[in-house]
């Protein structure tokens, strides 16, 4: 298995060091099905056999080899929950390299080629996904600000104390869903928006006065005939906006009678709506929090694209993408790894999440499997190299330079804040 290498030198050596860190960064920190744990163990042989014949192919960011290890890694992920299809890919495309790789690094070509296929779909379908949450969310952001709107609208029109009964089951009955659907489809500046409440405008007048009493001979008669081709008009308007509706018959009927003074206008109680602070009270709150304040200025921060990290209630470190942010900036949509959606949160909640260790990756997070790879070798060898250059080799406890560095960092504390420090 050795032919063509040189032998097992110091330099080939160390290779295979780099290589065995690599699979273990995987069996460590990589979270990976339980199909393809296997498939991506049977790499280690033909990755420590390149090692010895191109010793600097972890290090060269162009060589297909490394990119494929990368690319595998990301593809394998849990986070990406593999279907079965892409799980026997990845093994088939990995078994080729084991059975197919002697010398020649073509074969590696050959596998990132098939492999950077597979990472082209699952990217455009997280694209697809993302995009399909950004749809979803701004449809409903538009119907609740619709919805903020006409209840507005309502509320100036029939306002508590009390409104006439006949009015309110009308509005119940289907116009407040006529007015969110125009609103909708057509915006608050058009003229069917401006029609609709107009509608209501003439009914509040008339069943007032109606109620009132203020109506009464050939008025009333004129009023009355008039109201029969009105109420019929809204009839017509609601059956072809709301066709699947029959609640607004019954209420037709008592506005038309009520209308026509065949029955008494009763009045009903309207109860003050309990609004909504808006988000600049909210903010106002808010400032007088310390604590939390500038964890929302990090939330107000953030945008659309940021990734945070995360651990789910298994202990697991997840990541989620910010894929959208209200107008208002009150509300945040996240996405996980796969672009479907996760978290729906105000301000306050992520700012309250971000306080609790929910942030951003780490930079070692962001790095290919190689890089982490090859930074956690550095960072576990200059632990070593520190902990040998402090340290008595025999009794591993610090040593004399150590010691007195240390004995003097605690007096020169003492000296400047009155500290105490005790040795044991």
């Amino acid at each position: 298995p050795l032919r063509g290498t040189g032998g097992l030198t110091a330099e080939s050596l160390n290779q295979i060091d780099l290589v065995d860190n690599l699979f273990g960064t995987i069996r460590s920190n990589l979270e990976v099905t339980s199909e393809l744990q296997p498939a991506l163990g049977n790499l280690q042989i033909p990755l420590a056999r390149l090692s010895m014949l191109e010793p600097q192919f972890m290090l060269d960011r162009e060589h297909p080899a490394r990119s494929l290890v990368d690319q595998i890694a990301h593809l394998a992920s849990t986070a990406n929950v593999p279907t079965r299809g892409l799980e026997s890919r990845i093994s088939d495309i990995v078994g080729d390299i084991v059975e197919g790789y002697d010398e020649d690094s073509d074969v590696f070509q050959e596998a990132l080629g098939k492999i950077d296929k597979l990472v082209e779909q699952q990217q455009r379908s997280l694209s697809r996904n993302v995009e399909r949450v950004i749809r979803t969310q701004e449809g409903q952001e538009k119907l609740r600000k619709a919805r903020q709107e006409v209840d507005r609208a309502i509320g100036e029109r029939v306002g508590p104390p009390a409104a006439p009964e006949a009015l309110l089951q009308l509005i119940d009955g289907g116009w407040r869903d006529l007015l969110v659907l125009t609103h909708v489809k057509e915006g608050p500046d058009s003229q069917a928006w401006q029609e609709h409440l107009g509608v209501l405008d003439t009914l509040s007048e008339w069943l007032q006065d109606a109620a009132e009493g203020s109506t009464t001979g050939p008025e009333l008669a004129r009023r009355g005939a008039e109201s029969a081709a009105f109420v019929e008009m809204i009839g017509q308007q609601l059956t072809a906006a709301l066709p699947t509706n029959v609640a607004h018959q019954q209420a037709l009927e008592v506005l038309q009678q009520s209308l026509a003074g065949a029955l008494p206008v009763s009045m009903a109680e309207v109860a003050e709506s309990a609004a909504m602070p808006a988000p600049a009270e909210v903010r106002a709150r808010v400032d007088d929090l310390p604590r939390l304040r500038r964890w929302v200025k990090r939330v107000e921060q953030l945008q659309t694209g940021s990734w945070l990290s995360y651990r789910d209630k298994d202990g697991c470190r997840r990541r989620m993408q910010l894929a959208w942010i209200s107008e208002d900036k009150d509300r945040f949509i996240f996405v996980n790894e796969r672009g479907q959606k996760n978290a729906d949160l105000s301000a306050i909640q992520l700012a309250r999440q971000l306080s609790r260790g929910v942030q951003p990756p780490a930079n070692t997070d962001n790095l290919g499997l190689v890089d982490r790879s090859m930074y956690e070798t550095l960072e576990q060898l200059q632990k070593t190299l520190s902990f040998t250059r402090n340290h008595d080799s025999l009794t591993r406890l610090i040593n004399r330079d150590t010691f007195l560095d240390q004995m003097g960092r605690a007096l020169r504390h003492a000296r400047s804040r009155g500290s105490q420090h005790a040795v044991l």
